[in-house]
């Protein structure tokens, strides 16, 4: 896929069983308050990821949604990403 006119990667997967937030299992950096962390997910949460290279870093973006989230949520989550240009 591209984004912003880049090449990028797009994955997205979904929660099926219920192992806890404990660090290490779904990320390995240290949960620090107020910082970049998932704080719990539950089964049937999606989460969507992009991962494009700019300037020689690589960027991620992530969106999650939960089933009993607005219907067009995940439209917008998808609208936002389109609209990210890079100069």
């Amino acid at each position: 896929m591209t984004l912003g006119g880049r090449p990028a990667r797009h994955v997205a997967f979904a929660v099926r069983d219920d192992v806890g937030c404990d660090p290490g299992f779904f990320f390995v950096y240290r949960n620090a308050f107020g910082g970049p962390f998932w704080p719990e997910t539950k089964p049937g949460d999606t989460i969507r990821a992009w991962i494009i290279e700019v300037g020689g870093r690589l960027l991620y973006i992530e969106g999650a949604t939960q089933p009993d989230a607005r219907p067009d949520l995940v439209r917008d989550v998808q609208q936002i990403v389109e609209s990210i240009r890079f100069e």
